[in-house]
């Protein structure tokens, strides 16, 4: 009790320990948020703790914090021996005083990695079932039921946690007239892939105008063979970070991607299946987001071609 009290003042808090291992929107908006917070907070110590494919989303907006970077789950070792782990070990020698959570839902093998740091607060969102890994939870943290955007999700997090910062405004690209177009097709969720045979189509309308069009696909993703394997595949996200930076327009399916090609303030446009602008878009106020209303096939190649042409 003691420890929380104390802890209830901004003032008390000298070393901060952030949790963030998903995917790489979920790493774009932690990151923009530690980045305020770093800015609001200066005499804080924030670190943060990530994950191998995430790691450069935060040498890219906030080089100056302290990453604890953790291997691939399947190279961390048996789950109950993470405690042991080096780089458990190392954060424990820092002796934060709180470990938070970024993520806006439940994850036991979270609570469990915040518990192997030693932290005097855990804060994080508990399981509304009954479940003992809510004991290790000394801050419990409660969402509003409330739609809210990814990023306010995160600010609400930290407040309950009295850290403050001022949410950055949205970023303007960098408009650039016959730009240079790099097409995304590969979505992560099948659901939400657009016909392949449309990406074709796009792609064969913008090369016939004598425009400079690529294509970025995963490596070993099943979509290469349609493009003859005349496509690019950065091996890594440090590769597909310096890979967006060579291109002006990047047309992709809703994802990381889009959430990457935001913060370099490339020109974007983005299809998906839903409207997901008020809980999930990117942090770009100028992006183009065509939506199928629930149905990725309600998107036509005319509908992308003509927010592809205003750029000509």
């Amino acid at each position: 009790m003691e420890n929380k009290k104390k802890l209830k003042n901004r003032q008390n808090i000298e070393k901060v320990l952030i949790l963030r291992r998903n995917g790489l929107g979920d790493a774009v908006f932690t990151a923009l948020a530690v980045k305020a917070l770093h800015i609001k907070n200066p005499k804080i110590k924030f670190s943060i703790l990530c994950n191998t494919y995430t790691k450069e989303i935060y040498k890219l907006i906030c080089p100056e914090l302290k990453l604890y970077v953790l291997p691939s789950e399947k190279y961390l070792g048996h789950f109950l021996g993470l405690f042991f782990h080096p780089i458990f070990k190392a954060i424990r020698k820092e002796q934060y005083d709180i470990i938070i959570n970024s993520s806006a839902s439940y994850s036991s093998r979270a609570i469990y990695m915040m518990k192997c740091c030693s932290a005097r607060v855990i804060a994080a969102i508990p399981s509304n079932k009954k479940t003992f890994w809510n004991f290790f939870i000394n801050k419990k943290i409660k969402l509003p039921k409330n739609n809210l955007h990814q990023i306010k999700k995160i600010y609400n997090i930290f407040k309950q946690n009295n850290l403050l910062f001022q949410i950055p405004k949205k970023f303007i690209s960098k408009k650039i007239r016959n730009p240079k177009i790099l097409l995304c097709p590969q979505s992560s969720s099948p659901k939400n892939q657009w016909d392949i045979k449309n990406w074709m189509l796009l792609y064969e309308y913008l090369t016939q105008d004598k425009n400079k069009v690529d294509i970025c696909l995963p490596k070993n993703s099943y979509l290469n063979s349609y493009f003859f394997n005349k496509t690019k595949k950065p091996a890594n996200t440090k590769a597909l970070i310096l890979l967006l930076k060579e291109y002006d327009l990047i047309i992709s399916q809703e994802g990381g991607i889009g959430h990457i090609a935001s913060i370099l303030r490339k020109s974007l446009i983005t299809v998906s299946k839903n409207d997901l602008r008020s809980r999930w878009g990117v942090w770009l106020e100028d992006s183009d987001f065509i939506h199928g209303n629930g149905k990725i096939s309600n998107i036509t190649v005319k509908q992308v071609l003509k927010k592809t042409y205003n750029y000509f």
